[in-house]
């Protein structure tokens, strides 16, 4: 069997051996109507709010939170539908990169598209680091300083346009992230974020999971502050599926459904896993531990993953990277992420048990010393990769081919 799998935005081929029991999974294939039709009916439907326009109307100063260019958040799409009236007011833009770097010239087109010339002198970008900016709201009672963009406290009210999808250790983007970890202080984000060491920050996980419900205490510190919030859903052509609007928490859960119809699909445990992290998921090597962590679900013990990521931005933040690579064992690196957490260490944390219950094979455009200290195994394409593997579990093995790896969240009953 011939099979083509996405590798940035273009494909790689390999051949399956005949004996071999193969299932894809991949997001439901859904049909859509007009995105203007899906976000005007959201917006004129709010969730426990009035309507965008309404909420909008009383003049005075609007923060607008966009997300920066590693999600596909169609922002402006949804600022096609607003845009006027946004600008009835005192507005201003907020990129909300939590802690990433800024976006680059050709990210910022790609976040407002033809509305950048016209918004130019209205955007802002949020620094987790720039402390003479930051403003502290309160401690949550896991103990995360919840600091945040004093822009929010320059405004009226907050207008967040995100998007919905699954995460691998927040259980969902989208909602409360625009605000934690969008535009929190970096140590912030780091607090919230050594809760994803716990077994229950997990996919598509909300009930239980402490990263999420740390995060749903925090903006809770917000509430005297109005929001309105438009959440998007995009099927796996990246087009408008589905949209809600209003309430920060109640448009959050009804998009949560949305993308869980679409995104959390059955599979059966396999022997081998192949998973291609979705562009533009597929910048670096820290984000493409979200395809990691979704093929892991089906994989059996003992068994082989191969992952594809173009990974064209190298390692992304290297915290996790530099620990792994000062340490000479598994061990080692146990016991120094078992002291103070420091961003990053919940990947090492994973990568550590993943490697201790099966192998993972690596074809990205990484040098292979990097796969090495991360402890994967570098392949020069998908057909050696799968060969070794086969070589390690046996010819018969039941493969399962995951072909949007950063978006799919398998479910094994």
């Amino acid at each position: 069997m011939k099979v083509k799998i996405p590798y940035g935005k273009d494909h790689r081929s390999f051949e399956i051996p005949d004996g071999n029991s193969v299932t894809f999974v991949h997001p439901l294939e859904v049909e859509v109507v007009s995105p203007h039709e899906i976000l005007h009916n959201a917006l004129s439907n709010p969730h426990e709010s009035p309507g965008f326009e309404d909420f909008i109307s009383h003049g005075g100063k609007t923060l607008v939170l966009v997300n920066d260019a590693a999600r596909s958040t169609p922002t402006t799409r949804v600022l096609d539908v607003i845009i006027e009236k946004l600008l009835d007011t005192d507005c201003r833009f907020l990129v909300a990169t939590g802690t990433h770097r800024a976006p680059t010239a050709e990210e910022l087109e790609y976040i407002f598209g033809h509305h950048l010339a016209r918004l130019s002198g209205l955007i802002e970008i949020h620094d987790c680091r720039d402390n003479e900016n930051l403003v502290s709201v309160g401690v949550t009672v896991r103990g995360t300083e919840f600091a945040i963009n004093k822009l929010a406290f320059w405004a009226d009210r907050i207008v967040i346009i995100g998007s919905v999808e699954p995460h691998f250790f927040a259980g969902f983007t989208g909602g409360r992230k625009s605000l934690l970890p969008g535009i929190s202080a970096y140590r912030t984000v780091e607090q919230n974020h050594s809760h994803a060491m716990s077994e229950n920050s997990q996919p598509a996980r909300l009930d239980g999971n402490p990263v999420h419900e740390d995060m749903m205490e925090a903006v809770e510190m917000l509430s005297d502050l109005p929001i309105f919030s438009i959440q998007t859903v995009l099927d796996s052509r990246v087009r408008i599926y589905a949209a809600a609007a209003g309430d920060l928490n109640d448009s959050f859960f009804a998009a949560v459904e949305s993308a869980r119809k679409l995104f959390c699909r059955q599979a059966i445990f396999s022997d081998i896993v192949i998973t291609a992290a979705s562009y533009p998921l597929d910048m670096d090597l820290y984000q493409t531990q979200k395809a990691i962590e979704h093929a892991r679900l089906a994989l059996k013990e003992g068994g082989a993953m191969i992952v594809l990521s173009q990974c064209r931005e190298g390692i992304g933040p290297d915290s996790f990277f530099r620990l792994m690579q000062s340490c000479n064992t598994k061990e080692e690196m146990s016991r120094k992420i078992s002291g103070e957490y420091k961003l990053g260490y919940h990947k090492v944390k994973r990568l550590i048990e993943l490697s201790k219950m099966f192998d993972i094979f690596a074809v990205t455009d990484l040098e292979p010393e990097i796969l090495n200290t991360v402890l994967m195994k570098p392949c020069e394409s998908v057909q050696i990769a799968l060969e070794q593997a086969l070589d390690k579990v046996g010819p018969e093995a039941k493969i399962l081919i995951i072909t949007d790896g950063s978006l799919t969240v398998p479910v094994v009953n």
